[in-house]
């Protein structure tokens, strides 16, 4: 993990804004290290936080509850076992847990929990969801508009994910999805992000399905 200590000074950070214990928030953000470098993880690990949190950093200004986007990108994916389909709701329950425990406030957690669900189908968001939760889904999503390089990495690493599943089981699944991605009118639920990846995720998307359907 490249930026390690980057990531270990933005948790204090955040943290620290709601929590005076010092062990525990060492103690949590330990706990988060421990699930996002699961074994199993090839994706879905803390390079994913970073990507995300970096991109937040450019939006900032625009952002109406930052600090519930930035509780939400830790916490999004701290469940994840590829076996289950209620990885987003374990999510956002653990989420609530460890924010009760630091005393964080109910309201700002049931809007992390609000944002955290809301992961489980990118494509329904809609149009009328706050900004601040657009750009969350937005950004949950950077890979799909990244060089082609970087998408045949992310690739690569889901297949590795789903390893156990046969390969026509998987190109089955895989399809499904990403045709309901391709045949959305905006993948990308902001103008800003939709106007710098929108063309190059189109792209992407159309190469993996040529891929897999040949």
């Amino acid at each position: 993990m490249q930026n390690k200590e980057e990531l270990y000074l933005r948790w204090q950070k955040l943290a620290a804004r709601y929590c005076k214990d010092q062990i525990l928030i060492e103690s949590i953000y330990n706990e988060i290290c421990k699930r996002y470098n699961e074994k199993t993880r090839f994706y879905h690990n803390l390079n994913h936080i970073h990507t995300i949190l970096k991109e937040i950093d450019k939006h900032e200004a625009s952002i109406n509850k930052l600090d519930t986007i930035l509780f939400a990108t830790w916490f999004h994916d701290i469940i994840y076992n590829s076996f289950r389909k209620d990885n987003e709701e374990k999510s956002a329950e653990c989420a609530k847990t460890i924010l009760r425990k630091m005393k964080v406030n109910e309201t700002l957690i049931t809007d992390v929990s609000h944002l955290i669900l809301k992961t489980k189908d990118h494509v329904m968001v809609s149009i009328e969801e706050s900004f601040d939760c657009r750009l969350f889904i937005d950004c949950d999503l950077l890979i799909l508009g990244a060089e082609q390089s970087l998408y045949v990495n992310y690739m690569n690493n889901v297949r590795k994910e789903y390893r156990y599943i046969p390969n026509f089981i998987y190109k089955k699944a895989r399809l499904k999805v990403l045709k309901l991605f391709i045949g959305t009118e905006s993948i990308f639920k902001t103008k800003i992000l939709r106007e710098r990846y929108e063309l190059q995720a189109r792209k992407n998307l159309e190469f993996e399905i040529n891929l897999l359907t040949h």
